[in-house]
């Protein structure tokens, strides 16, 4: 069963909504390492994908997950951003997503942290609802033009 849902999720890219339905009517039971493709770029490539460790499948087509993971990837496959969170809702037709949990968003070496976010697909907006707190690391902080390491060295 689950190496057919596993399947079901990679087969049904072109209709995303509709795999889940039929997943959905397939699987009454939670899902264990759910993986699910959500864009992909021009030329074929995986754009972002959304994996959880478990998950549940509604027969509206949200997704309710914990130990989400949401990824970003360049056009080479690499990792751009990640973005996790303990526990999600995700709806495929309406393209969002909720959470009231701890979330953290890392893209390169910015890291963002806090607590519940809201997605939205299709305008490409990700909101962190409270505590927000943001670490970067210290050569990127410029002041004046000048960076602290610049002034350290005068």
């Amino acid at each position: 069963m689950k190496r057919y849902v596993k399947q079901a999720f990679w087969i049904g890219v072109g209709g995303y909504a509709a795999a889940l339905l039929a997943v959905a009517v397939l699987a009454q039971e939670p899902i264990e390492g759910l993986r699910v493709p959500l864009e992909f770029n021009p030329d074929g490539t995986l754009k972002s994908e959304l994996t959880a460790q478990r998950a549940m499948v509604r027969s509206d087509a949200t997704i309710a997950a914990s130990g989400v993971v949401f990824r970003v990837f360049s056009t080479n496959g690499t990792v751009e951003t990640t973005i996790t969170a303990d526990n999600a809702q995700f709806s495929s037709e309406k393209q969002v997503g909720r959470s009231e949990t701890s979330v953290s968003l890392r893209q390169g070496e910015v890291l963002l942290t806090g607590e519940g976010f809201e997605w939205d697909g299709k305008r490409g907006t990700l909101r962190i609802l409270q505590k927000a707190r943001i670490s970067f690391p210290a050569e990127m902080i410029k002041m004046g033009g000048v960076s602290n390491n610049d002034k350290q060295k005068q």
